[in-house]
């Protein structure tokens, strides 16, 4: 399989997980918090950048952004030898 099928593969099950994830943290109040983690995980960076920290909406977008761009590359890592 050619790198660019691999990564499309890759997003495509990324985006799936994301979605998955996402609908069960809506339905299911006990569903881990992933989002939470990231949300932190970057707040974090920007105080260490010494930098403002966005607002929680946006903490959350880079969050779920940052999910994807990971999942995606992890994926890949599966379709292409």
């Amino acid at each position: 399989m050619s790198l660019l099928a691999a990564l499309g593969s890759g997003l495509a099950g990324a985006c799936a997980l994301t979605a998955i994830h996402e609908t069960a943290r809506r339905v299911l109040p006990e569903a881990p918090r992933m989002d939470v983690l990231g949300m932190r995980a970057i707040a974090r960076a920007f105080r260490a950048a010494d930098a403002e920290e966005p607002p929680r909406e946006q903490l959350r977008d880079l969050a779920l952004a940052g999910d994807i761009i990971s999942n995606s590359l992890y994926s890949t890592t599966v379709w292409w030898p």
